[in-house]
C-alpha cells in the first residue's frame, strides 16, 4: 500500500481545479486498496475571493476523500504554490508526492 499526497495548484480557474481534483479521485477509487491513505491537498494561489470561495466550498463537501484546502494570501508562483502543498503534507510521511497543475485531466 502507497501513500501519495497529491498537490493540485489554483490560479483563478476552479473550475478546472475541481475537474482536476475530480479526476484524481476516479483515478485514486479505481485502485481503492493499494492508495486508500493518499490524500489531495489543493492549494490556491491568491486567487479572486469568488474562486477561492468556490474552491473551498468544494473541497468541504468532500470531506470524506481526504481533499484538504490550502489557501496562500498572494501568487507565490508555481513553485512556491506547490512548496506550501508540500510542507503541509509532509508531517504524514507520504511515499511520493504527485504535483499537478489544475489543467490536468
Amino acid at each position: 500500500m502507497l501513500t501519495l499526497a497529491i498537490v493540485v495548484l489554483n490560479w483563478n480557474d476552479a473550475a478546472a481545479s475541481i475537474d482536476c481534483c475530480k479526476s484524481v479521485l476516479k483515478a485514486l477509487d479505481a485502485s481503492a486498496e493499494r492508495y486508500k491513505h493518499s490524500a489531495i491537498l489543493v492549494v490556491d494561489n491568491g486567487s479572486k475571493a469568488e474562486e477561492v470561495t468556490s474552491l473551498r466550498n468544494w473541497c468541504s463537501r468532500e470531506h470524506g476523500r481526504a481533499v484538504r484546502f490550502l489557501g496562500n494570501p498572494t501568487n507565490l508562483g508555481f513553485a512556491g504554490g506547490m512548496n506550501v502543498g508540500i510542507g503541509a503534507a509532509l508531517p504524514k510521511s507520504p511515499d511520493y508526492f504527485l504535483l499537478l497543475n489544475n489543467d490536468v485531466n
